[in-house]
């Protein structure tokens, strides 16, 4: 990177050149310099702008990327891996309606290219554009059907709908065409009935950690303003606030030294809890969850772990374990009413929410992807681990498509003597 001319623009070329010997050798930061000290002495220059924006979007670093995929497009380069560079890396950094309008527009004048219409398809998704996401899909898949993500995706969305045959239909494709069997396995459960006669499948190993690493920026808002989510305030007051028909059943004025919250998200029932509970611990399998809720100040540690390590993890005890609208996502529960059995205190409580199975089986996998869970199970659980049951009624969770989705509320007390 030590060019022999004087001349501004000749050093400029000779940089751009040595930074093409470097791109196309697979040397990305090598020519990511060249093309930095090129643009330096010649601002502006298309070509230049091109190149380094496509290797900073292969780079994948995408919010450097787009300005100056903009930047040359702007600058009319006719490079024609630009405007779809510009376009996936909007759509990496979450800016979904402008990647979509950049998308489209290259759709327009380049129409047989699956892979545009794969972007199209996210994005429409993303903004909740259901039937234009699912006719994006078809269209990807009539160019080539031999897409497995495509078939999956299509699946996901006609599971949304309620069209469980096709869904079945999309996930079988998916499979034959080499998608994750675990995970595709999974999705035929949830829609094909015939495939959890004996019992529910569990979960698939990351399924909800990269669920909710995904949504845990704008999880919150999500949940709570759109979704009407509920469980964690109808889940905790009876816990803070003695019901009128049962006064000595939570001790009124009682303070929790030791509080344990499964699966606790961005921290929305320790934030509830705090004023009454002298320690929270919290686990959650998402990172970013963890990340956020170390940050919300509710809670003395946070760890990332599945519920049943975490429970074994220490023989401290707890006088409350709370899990508001997490084992939806867990499946059976033997090994968790075990360990959490473990932890509680001399009648310690423990309080937790699930969806209701609609066929009253022990454990149903549901076409949503999540578990609901029989009131009779349940009580088994808690009867097998020396848990009492002192209370439990039906109340919404939270809204999907602006239907109520029901749930159980239980508090179990354990049995244990001091």
């Amino acid at each position: 990177m030590s060019p022999a001319s004087s001349d501004p623009l000749i050093q400029a070329r000779e940089l751009f050149i040595e930074g093409n010997r470097h791109h196309e050798a697979g040397e990305l930061h090598e020519a990511q310099r060249c093309y930095e000290a090129a643009l330096a002495l010649a601002p502006g220059r298309a070509s230049v702008l091109a190149n380094l924006g496509l290797t900073l979007f292969k780079l994948q670093e995408f919010a450097r990327a787009a300005p100056i995929l903009r930047e040359a497009i702007a600058a009319n380069t006719d490079h024609p891996g630009v405007p779809p560079a510009l376009g996936l890396s909007l759509e990496a950094l979450g800016q979904w309606q402008e990647s979509l309008n950049t998308m489209t527009s290259i759709a327009a004048l380049q129409p047989d290219q699956a892979e545009l219409w794969m972007s199209i398809a996210r994005c429409h998704n993303r903004l909740d554009n259901i039937p234009a996401s699912l006719q994006a899909w078809e269209r990807a898949l009539s160019i080539d059907p031999e897409l497995p993500q495509a078939w999956s995706e299509r699946g996901n969305l006609m599971r949304h709908i309620g069209n469980l045959k096709q869904a079945a239909y999309s996930f079988q494709r998916a499979l034959a065409l080499g998608a994750d069997r675990e995970l595709h396995e999974f999705y035929l459960a949830a829609v094909s009935p015939e495939h959890q006669a004996q019992s529910a499948p569990p979960p698939p190993s990351q399924y909800a950690q990269a669920l909710f690493d995904q949504y845990a920026g704008e999880f919150d808002k999500h949940l709570v303003d759109e979704l009407h989510y509920s469980a964690h305030t109808t889940l905790i007051t009876p816990l803070l606030n003695p019901s009128p028909l049962k006064p000595s059943l939570f001790n009124p004025g009682h303070r929790y030294h030791l509080a344990l919250d499964l699966g606790c998200g961005t921290g929305l029932c320790a934030e509830l809890l705090a004023p009454h509970t002298d320690l929270i611990d919290g686990v959650d399998v998402s990172s970013e969850m963890v990340h956020r809720a170390q940050g919300s100040g509710w809670y003395r540690r946070v760890e990332q772990a599945d519920l049943v390590s975490f429970l074994k993890a220490s023989d401290e005890l707890a006088d409350l374990i709370v899990a508001a609208d997490v084992f939806i996502y867990v499946g059976a529960l033997e090994a968790v009413f075990e360990a959490a059995a473990a932890r509680l205190s001399p009648r310690g409580m423990f309080a937790f929410s699930v969806e209701q199975s609609p066929s009253n089986r022990g454990v149903e996998l549901l076409p949503s992807l999540r578990y609901g869970h029989s009131l009779s199970y349940l009580l088994g659980l808690a009867q097998a681990h020396g848990l009492e049951p002192v209370h439990e009624f039906e109340a919404p969770i939270r809204e999907d498509q602006r239907r109520p989705i029901m749930g159980r509320y239980v508090y179990l007390r354990s049995q244990r003597s001091a």
